[in-house]
């Protein structure tokens, strides 16, 4: 007769059920250590899909970047929507392994910086933060900022541009990356997704044409029309115009002399956006 499970044991598995409930509908992948689910962002850069490759891709030229900017020793680095941490360990690991820098981590879900914390990486601390609401609480605080395709999913790009730059120390550097959603890369992004997952769009489609969102794509139209109704933020890509961020940024930052741009490139096949900035004033 098999031994039946013990209250513990019990309480374990409810726990990872729960865990892999959460990691599953952020569209995660999850490994255990200790009886904890760890690792979301990891598993995106991991294997032969498309998706993988564009992010391995995206994320050599992020490194690369980062690498090369000779920021000096013992530097206040913030990554915003840092997820479970996953760029803060390749940060350390990588690129400023004999350097006395300390790390922050701010996301707007508390699942994924429960992960992150359960890295317990040192000198990093995570902390609860929505990049729609403008916060004077990091002003001028860190001389490196970090916000890496997270832009494209919150509900106001202005208020969160405004984040990052309050937070820059003046003289530092802020570093974003976004993606192209429009052209040809956008419709192959666009199918490509329809033909690699089940649902991928959840309900944006619902009141709205699919097949019209394809054509304006073609033609380089506007999408950001597609994002009518005001959200606080946004799951997939969709809508996403990275000409009118750029506008945004140029017209609110750039112009104003807020902010300098000190480098700008394209990741493989133009499917990335990355900038450096320089807060000026």
């Amino acid at each position: 007769m098999s031994k039946k499970p013990g209250a513990e044991h019990c309480v374990l598995m409810a726990g990872r059920i729960t865990a892999m409930r959460v990691a599953f509908a952020l569209g995660c992948t999850v490994f255990w250590q200790g009886g904890l689910a760890l690792e979301t962002h990891a598993a995106t850069y991991i294997g032969i899909r498309p998706t993988a490759f564009m992010h391995r891709n995206r994320l050599t030229h992020v490194l690369r970047i980062l690498g090369g900017l000779n920021i000096g020793p013992r530097q206040s680095i913030a990554d915003f929507g840092c997820s479970d941490g996953y760029i803060i360990s390749l940060l350390q690991q990588r690129v400023f392994q004999d350097a006395d820098h300390e790390y922050f981590g701010f996301d707007n879900s508390r699942d994924l910086l429960d992960l992150a914390r359960a890295r317990n990486l040192p000198h990093s601390r995570f902390e609860l933060l929505d990049l729609n609401v403008v916060t004077h609480n990091w002003s001028e605080r860190f001389g490196v900022v970090l916000c890496l395709e997270t832009l494209e999913h919150v509900g106001d790009q202005r208020a969160a541009l405004e984040n990052l730059y309050l937070s820059c120390s003046v003289g530092g550097l802020i570093v974003i990356s976004i993606p192209n959603e429009v052209g040809v890369v956008g419709l192959a992004k666009y199918l490509g997704r329809k033909l690699c997952r089940r649902r991928p769009y959840g309900s944006f489609f619902d009141n709205q044409s699919g097949l019209e969102y394809a054509v304006r794509l073609v033609l380089y139209r506007d999408i950001e029309e597609f994002r009518h109704s005001r959200s606080d933020g946004w799951g997939p890509h969709l809508g996403f115009d990275w000409r009118l961020f750029r506008q945004r940024l140029s017209s609110h930052f750039l112009s104003t002399g807020k902010l300098g741009l000190k480098h700008e490139e394209r990741s493989f096949m133009g499917f990335n956006i990355l900038y450096v900035l320089v807060r000026e004033g």
